[in-house]
C-alpha cells in the first residue's frame, strides 16, 4: 500500500518595517537587505516601498514607510509608520537610528516603543560618527533598552549581512520610562474604564495628547461607552496638566533620550568643531546662510544647465538623433518607396521618433537626470533642511511655514510629486496656499531642462527676466491668497540632521531610478501625445483649433498659431508642450518676445493631467477646480499684459 505523500509546509512570511527619521540611511539599507522589490507604482513622497528575501525561517518582507521626524504631528507622510503599527500588525520594527545624533532618534524610538511592537534598533552611520569622535556603546545600549542593537554602515553594507541574520531576535522594551504622576494617575484610571482591553501605553499615551490617528484607532476597538469615558477621562487629565500633554510627553521622551545618550555616547577626543559641522551652523545663520543658499543653488543651476542641457543635450539629440538616426530613417524609408503617410508619422513634424522620442529622449531625459543627481545631493546632505530654518521668515510673509521649502524645491523636480508632498504641511490651509503656488509659478524638471536649453536663443534679458517674473509673481501672489484665506501659519518645528557628504554611488544609483521612473511613466505619453498630434494634424484639426484660437492667442497675447500645439501637448505633459516649442524655435517660428511669453504661459498655465488629478485627490474636486479657473484666467490676463508692455519696451530701446 503506498504512503500519502507528504505536504510540503511554506512557512510563513514575517513583515517588518524599516522606521526612522529622513536622512538616517533608510532607503540604502532598504536596497541592500532586499533582495527582490516591488516596482514604486510612482516615484511620489509618501508611498511605501515594499521588498523581500529569503532567510532560515523562510519569506521575509520589508516596508519602507516615509520618515518620520517628529512625534505628534498629524502630516500624511509622519502617520504613515503609526498607522502601520496600529492597523497592519508587523512582526517587528527595524528603527534604524543615526549614530551621529542619537538622542534626536532616540526620542522617537521611545515613543514607537511604546505601542508594544518587536523591534530591533539599527545604529547606522557609525562611521560618520567616528569622523566626529563619536562612539556608541552598541553592547550597553543593548542592556539599557532590553533589545537588540546592530551597527551598520548602510552606504559601504557594512552589518547589513549581521542584521539579516538577526531579524528573529526583536523584542519588545524592557525599560519603562519615568513619567509624571497626573499621567501615571490617568495610564492606571484608563484601564479601569477600559477593562479586558489590554490597550498599549503608546495608545493611551497618544490619545492624551489628542493624535487623531490613535483616536479614530481607538474609536473602531471600544465600545460607545468605553470611547465615552476615556474621552472624559483625557479631558479631567489635560485640566489638571500645567502644559499641553504633546509637550509635557515630548518633554519625557526627550529627557529619557538624552539620559540614554548620556549613558551610551563616548567621546573619544576633544577636537574643534569638523569643518562639515561648522559650514551647517553657517547654512542656518542669515548673514551667511543666504550667500551659501545662493551660490549652492547658482551652482546647481550651473551644472544642470552646462553639463545637461548644452553638452549631453548636443550629444544625443543634435547628434544621435539631428544627424544620424532621423536622417538615416528617412533615408531608409524613401529609398525603399515607404508611403509618404508613414514617413511623416515617424520622422515628420509630428514623427514618432523625430518628435517623440528626439524630444523626451534626447532633450528631457539628460537635463532630469543631472537635476536629480545634483537635487539628490541637496536632499541626502541635509542641506535642505537647513534651507527651510534659513527661509522661514520670508515664508511667513506668503502664509506658509519653513516646511514648504521642501515642497517647492521638490516642485523644480516635479509638480505632482510636490503635491503630494504637501502633505507634510499641518493644515489644509497651507497645503491649498502650497498647491496654488506650486501649480502658478514653478517650472518642473522637465520643463525647466527645456527653458534652460533655449535661454541659448533668447536676448542677454530674457532669462533673468523669466526666472526674476517667476519669483515676482509668486510672491504677489501668495501675499494676497494669504491675506484672503483664514487661518495662520504654523510654527516651524523641525528636527536638523547632521550634514553629511553623500556617496557618490548611491546618489548616481538614486538620480538614475528617478530618471528611469520618469521615462516609464512619461515616454508612452510622449509618444502617444505626438501621434495623436500627428493624427490631428493629418485631420485638419490642428488648422482648426488654430484659427478658434487666433482671436485670444494672436489678437490678445500675440502668438504664432504653433502655439496651440504647445499649449495642446502642455495639458498633456508640460515637458512635451515645451519641448514641442523649442523644437518651433530652433526652426525660427517664434520671437524673442513671443518666445519668453510661451515659456511664462505654459509655466502658469492650466497643470498637466497627472498633476489636476492628484490636486483633486488631495485638496477634492472644488478646491481644484478653483485652483485651475484661477490659473487659467491669470495666466490669459498676463500673456496680454506681457505682450503689450514687451513689445513696446523692445520696440523703445530698438529705435
Amino acid at each position: 500500500m503506498s504512503q500519502p505523500l507528504e505536504r510540503s509546509v511554506t512557512p510563513p512570511s514575517r513583515t517588518f518595517l524599516l522606521a526612522g527619521q529622513d536622512n538616517v540611511g533608510r532607503s540604502t539599507l532598504f536596497e541592500r537587505l532586499c533582495d527582490r522589490q516591488e516596482p514604486e507604482r510612482s516615484g511620489h513622497p509618501g508611498a511605501i516601498r515594499k521588498g523581500t528575501w529569503q532567510d532560515y525561517l523562510g519569506e521575509v518582507v520589508l516596508l519602507c514607510p516615509p520618515g518620520a521626524n517628529t512625534i505628534f504631528m498629524e502630516n500624511e507622510d509622519e502617520v504613515t509608520t503609526k498607522r502601520l503599527l496600529l492597523d497592519g500588525s508587523p512582526t517587528g520594527l527595524l528603527f534604524v537610528a543615526d549614530a551621529r545624533n542619537l538622542k534626536r532618534s532616540l526620542t522617537l524610538l521611545l515613543h514607537y516603543a511604546d505601542f508594544g511592537v518587536p523591534l530591533l534598533i539599527v545604529l547606522n552611520m557609525v562611521d560618520e560618527a567616528l569622523v566626529r569622535n563619536l562612539r556608541v556603546d552598541a553592547d550597553r545600549l543593548a542592556r539599557l533598552l532590553g533589545v537588540p542593537v546592530v551597527s551598520t554602515v548602510a552606504v559601504e553594507g557594512g552589518g547589513v549581512n549581521n542584521l539579516r541574520s538577526r531579524t528573529g531576535e526583536v523584542a519588545r522594551l524592557t525599560a519603562q520610562l519615568p513619567l509624571p504622576g497626573a499621567v501615571r494617575r490617568y495610564l492606571e484610571e484608563a484601564e479601569k474604564v477600559t477593562p479586558g482591553r489590554r490597550l498599549a501605553r503608546g495608545l493611551l499615551l497618544s490619545a492624551l495628547a489628542e493624535d487623531d490617528v490613535v483616536r479614530h484607532h481607538l474609536d473602531r476597538r471600544l465600545s460607545p461607552d468605553e470611547s465615552e469615558a476615556l474621552r472624559q477621562l483625557i479631558t479631567a487629565t489635560k485640566n489638571s496638566l500645567l502644559k499641553a500633554p504633546d509637550l509635557l510627553l515630548l518633554e519625557v521622551y526627550q529627557s529619557a533620550a538624552e539620559h540614554l545618550t548620556e549613558s551610551v555616547l563616548e567621546t573619544t577626543s576633544s577636537p574643534s568643531l569638523p569643518l562639515i559641522d561648522r559650514v551647517g551652523m553657517w547654512a542656518r545663520n542669515p548673514i551667511t546662510g543666504i550667500p551659501i543658499a545662493l551660490a549652492v543653488l547658482s551652482l546647481m543651476f550651473l551644472v544642470v544647465g552646462k553639463l545637461g542641457a548644452e553638452f549631453l543635450v548636443e550629444q544625443l539629440e543634435g547628434r544621435l538623433f539631428g544627424e544620424l538616426l532621423v536622417p538615416a530613417t528617412r533615408t531608409f524609408l524613401e529609398g525603399h518607396t515607404a508611403p509618404p503617410l508613414l514617413v511623416r508619422a515617424l520622422v515628420g513634424e509630428f514623427g514618432l521618433l523625430s518628435t517623440g522620442l528626439a524630444l523626451s529622449l534626447g532633450l528631457v531625459m539628460p537635463v532630469l537626470l543631472t537635476f536629480y543627481a545634483a537635487f539628490g545631493l541637496l536632499e541626502n546632505s541635509g542641506y535642505m533642511v537647513r534651507l527651510a530654518v534659513l527661509l522661514h521668515r520670508t515664508f511667513r510673509r506668503i502664509g506658509l511655514s519653513g516646511k514648504a521649502v521642501l515642497p517647492v524645491i521638490l516642485g523644480f523636480s516635479c509638480i505632482t510629486m510636490a503635491v503630494l508632498s504637501t502633505r507634510i504641511l499641518n493644515h489644509r490651509r497651507e497645503r491649498i496656499l502650497a498647491t496654488l503656488l506650486l501649480v502658478l509659478g514653478i517650472p518642473c524638471a522637465p520643463l525647466l531642462s527645456v527653458m534652460l536649453v533655449l535661454l541659448g536663443d533668447l536676448p542677454v534679458w530674457g532669462g533673468p527676466f523669466i526666472f526674476g517674473f517667476v519669483l515676482l509673481q509668486v510672491g504677489l501672489v501668495g501675499h494676497f491668497a494669504n491675506r484672503l484665506l483664514p487661518g495662520r501659519p504654523t510654527p516651524l518645528l523641525l528636527e536638523i540632521p547632521p550634514l553629511r557628504l553623500p556617496k557618490l554611488f548611491p546618489l548616481l544609483h538614486n538620480a538614475l531610478r528617478r530618471t528611469w521612473f520618469f521615462l516609464h511613466e512619461a515616454l508612452p505619453v510622449f509618444l502617444l501625445a505626438t501621434f495623436l498630434l500627428f493624427v490631428l494634424d493629418e485631420a485638419g484639426g490642428i488648422a482648426l483649433l488654430e484659427r478658434l484660437a487666433a482671436p485670444v492667442l494672436s489678437g490678445l497675447i500675440g502668438l504664432p498659431p504653433e502655439s496651440v500645439n504647445v499649449f495642446l501637448l502642455s495639458t498633456i505633459r508640460r515637458e512635451a508642450g515645451v519641448a514641442l516649442l523649442a523644437d518651433y524655435v530652433h526652426r525660427g517660428a517664434f520671437t524673442p518676445v513671443q518666445i519668453v511669453i510661451n515659456l511664462l504661459l505654459v509655466t502658469f498655465l492650466i497643470p498637466c493631467v497627472n498633476t489636476i488629478l492628484v490636486i483633486v485627490k488631495e485638496l477634492g474636486t472644488k478646491a481644484a477646480l478653483a485652483i485651475c479657473a484661477f490659473v487659467v484666467t491669470y495666466a490669459l490676463l498676463l500673456g496680454s499684459l506681457l505682450n503689450l508692455v514687451l513689445n513696446r519696451v523692445v520696440e523703445f530701446f530698438s529705435s
